[in-house]
């Protein structure tokens, strides 16, 4: 079963081609199953979906500023996850409220090559660490095209706490990455 019906929300070709729509879904290639609820990103509708497992039906969805490529991390009672829009969030798992986010884009310099936050989180006991790969200020007038020339600024792994969000360690100097 599709995860989205009717006529593509989105194509890529559209604007090209006078032939109709030929995606009707996003392709929802990573999940994470908790239980009798399935969780997954889309780049379609820049959010985070809560399907029953059995039916289908949508149980909730979280929408944010930019697409989710990567299934949501499960510790808990929580959901982790990065957007496109730079943020990092917690949400509730069982009602998709928001727990917490930071924009990791704003706190840690982050220059757009693409995406914003294009990796699944990781928990380990009380951190959500994440690849996040910041630059300093100098590098944020590094024109577009030439990110040879982007340098980190040693927030290239960063560990939250999982509970409020707050950082409590970066480490490496690699920049944001896919």
């Amino acid at each position: 079963r599709t995860a989205f019906s009717g006529p593509a929300p989105w194509d890529p070709y559209r604007p090209i081609s006078p032939l109709p729509a030929n995606r009707d879904f996003d392709s929802a290639l990573f999940v994470t199953v908790i239980g009798e609820s399935v969780y997954f990103g889309s780049s379609v509708t820049d959010s985070v979906h809560c399907l029953n497992i059995y039916s289908g039906s949508q149980k909730w969805f979280y929408r944010t500023n930019g697409a989710v490529r990567f299934p949501p991390c499960h510790y808990n009672d929580n959901l982790y996850f990065g957007s496109d829009d730079g943020y990092v969030y917690c949400v509730n798992a069982a009602d998709g409220s928001l727990v917490w986010k930071i924009n990791t884009s704003e706190k840690f310099g982050v220059v757009q090559n693409f995406f914003g936050v294009g990796s699944t989180p990781a928990i380990e006991e009380n951190l959500v660490i994440v690849q996040v790969g910041g630059s300093p200020p100098s590098s944020q007038r590094v024109a577009p095209g030439q990110l040879d020339q982007v340098v980190g600024n040693g927030s290239g792994i960063v560990a939250f706490d999982k509970y409020t969000g707050n950082v409590r360690y970066q480490i490496s100097d690699e920049l944001a990455s896919y």
